[in-house]
């Protein structure tokens, strides 16, 4: 029984011996197969399907260009062309102020009242005094005329005449005094009324009625509503471009309007570096306010060679470097047109699509100008045909 269990084993592993060797027979008879089956595949079917993977790109041919265009923008303010803080030439009790801040006003209106009551008493009493002069005028007159027909006869002096004459003189210059006096004191009433020196609007109102007002001190702050000025700091060589009475666009409240210079003025800040330039608005758009801020645009062109590339045109590359990819003729006989050449650039100017480039391109470039995420350098491509176009500069608006 025993013998019967070895013969049967040993039969068994020499069954198992004999089909592992039949299946690594029949696997070298198939990879056999297969490498005649590549032998004999035509050349035409491999450049077909090499063909069929070949990526298609869009491509641009983009112009050299001498610079460009940029538009700079600085930043200002609208400042009321007059501000002031109003008083009255006179101390006094102040009993009215006629307006309140933000209201309006013309000039020539009352803003502000003091107290004349004693200016009043005060012109009553030079009045009398200018009668009383013009009464005391009269007799001297009348003395007079008396002594030169008197005198005619040898009845008076000569001594007489001459100081009835002189009395003459000092009454006519007493009256001219008191006259003088009134028109000081009329005068003095006129100062007790603030009147409004131009159209302005009330931003500011420093005190009540009651208080004692001192000479000169402020009562209220007026600022023209018309005829704003705007005023811009200028930094940079532009400042030595601009002149009297060159147009500008510029930005105020969200509206495009035109200003021309008044005047540059020939100071340049120690702090900012800027110098400041007054432009007048043409056609100020409404509600304009002081302090309001303002865009100055300035055309500026710069001369540096290079190219324009669209922004999806450029690939992130080592050390914060970018990189386009350039398309050169591919070798004869192969499926694809061009291959992808790697070409650093350095940016010069960006802007919301585009980007200026210097960079060292061959004659008539051909870049990818999309998709640069699928193609890697050296590999062989076709350009799409619906896709070649020239880029090129132009007018691009463009802020710093």
């Amino acid at each position: 029984m025993k013998q019967n269990i070895e013969h049967i084993s040993a039969d068994r592993a020499v069954i198992m011996r004999r089909a592992r060797r039949l299946t690594l027979l029949l696997v070298i008879g198939l990879l056999a197969v297969m490498a005649g089956l590549a032998i004999d595949i035509p050349a035409d079917s491999t450049a077909a399907t090499m063909s069929d993977s070949a990526v298609t790109v869009a491509a641009i041919e983009p112009a050299a260009e001498t610079g460009y265009p940029l538009q700079r923008r600085f930043i200002g303010r609208v400042e009321a062309l007059r501000t002031s803080a109003v008083g009255f030439e006179s101390g006094g009790l102040l009993t009215q102020i006629a307006f309140d801040e933000g209201e309006r006003v013309l000039a020539g209106e009352v803003l502000a009242r003091l107290d004349s009551a004693r200016l009043a008493a005060k012109r009553v009493e030079l009045v009398a005094a200018h009668k009383a002069a013009k009464a005391k005028l009269e007799l001297a007159e009348q003395t007079l005329r008396r002594l030169e027909k008197v005198i005619e006869r040898g009845l008076a002096s000569d001594q007489q005449l001459d100081e009835a004459r002189e009395q003459v003189r000092t009454a006519a210059a007493e009256l001219e005094l008191a006259r003088a006096r009134i028109g000081a004191i009329d005068v003095d009433i006129a100062k007790s009324q603030l009147i409004a020196p131009f159209d302005a609007v009330i931003t500011r109102r420093y005190m009540d009625e009651g208080k004692v007002v001192a000479i000169g001190e402020p009562v209220l702050e007026l600022q023209e509503t018309r005829n704003a000025e705007i005023r811009v700091g200028v930094a940079g060589p532009l400042v030595s471009v601009l002149s009297k009475g060159q147009t500008f666009p510029v930005t105020v409240n969200a509206a495009r309007v035109e200003a021309s210079i008044k005047t540059v003025l020939p100071v340049r800040g120690a702090a900012t570096r800027t110098v400041d330039v007054i432009l007048a608005l043409k056609n100020p758009p409404d509600h304009l306010r002081d302090g309001d801020l303002v865009s100055l645009h300035l055309a500026e062109e710069v001369h540096e060679p290079g190219y324009w590339l669209p922004l999806d045109a450029l690939t992130e590359s080592i050390r914060g470097l970018w990189t386009a990819y350039t398309l050169m003729p591919a070798q004869a006989g192969s499926a694809a047109t061009h291959e992808v050449v790697p070409q650093v650039v350095e940016i010069l100017h960006a802007e919301a699509d585009r980007v200026y480039v210097r960079a060292r391109l061959p004659d008539k470039p051909l870049v990818v100008s999309q998709g640069v995420q699928k193609v890697v350098p050296g590999q062989l491509v076709r350009i799409a045909d619906a896709s070649l176009r020239l880029a090129s500069g132009g007018q691009h608006d463009a802020t710093e």
